[in-house]
């Protein structure tokens, strides 16, 4: 039985806490490409200024299975906090967790939100990691992915939001 920690009730995809030891238990026994996504939900507080907290958590219900209908099996969908949310997906080499990554954000921009007859916009700002990762090295591998993916996520935001970003080839996470 999964512990109850593991997993956002809210939303019932892995909680923060829960997205880790779900990857630990894959058990990647070589090394293989791992793609980290971190998604935030753009403009989302002036949801819950302007439709309240129950439509803000219905966005996220929806949200989140938006993302797990496209990953799939291929990884693992996690609520970080708030409204953001994070992929990660093994054995995934870094075109296809893009193109993965793209799939996602389209989906959320061509897909209005319908709430008490009106009818919402939504877009979402994506980040991404990819690199090796072993078991061995997974904390450090795992960490080092989330903070070029967050990397990635702030300048997708800085950069006018709705859009995908990832490092740039011989680019360093500062």
């Amino acid at each position: 039985m999964r512990c109850r920690a593991d997993f956002d009730f809210l939303t019932q995809v892995y909680s923060r806490s829960g997205l880790y030891e779900a990857l630990k238990s894959l058990s990647l026994k070589q090394t293989q490409h791992l793609t980290v996504m971190l998604l935030d939900i753009d403009y989302f507080k002036s949801i819950n200024d302007n439709y309240g907290h129950e439509c803000g958590d219905k966005v996220l219900s929806v949200f989140a299975r938006h993302i797990q209908k496209i990953v799939g099996d291929k990884g693992l969908v996690a609520r970080m906090g708030g409204e953001e949310f994070a992929v990660a997906v093994p054995s995934v080499n870094p075109v296809d967790g893009l193109l993965m990554a793209e799939k996602i954000r389209k989906g959320v921009e061509l897909q209005p939100f319908t709430w008490q007859q009106k009818t919402l916009y939504l877009t979402v700002s994506i980040g991404v990691g990819s690199g090796r990762a072993s078991y061995r090295t997974l904390t450090d591998d795992f960490n080092k992915l989330m903070v070029e993916a967050d990397t990635c996520l702030y300048r997708s935001k800085k950069d006018g939001r709705n859009r995908t970003s990832t490092m740039r080839y011989g680019e360093e996470v500062v």
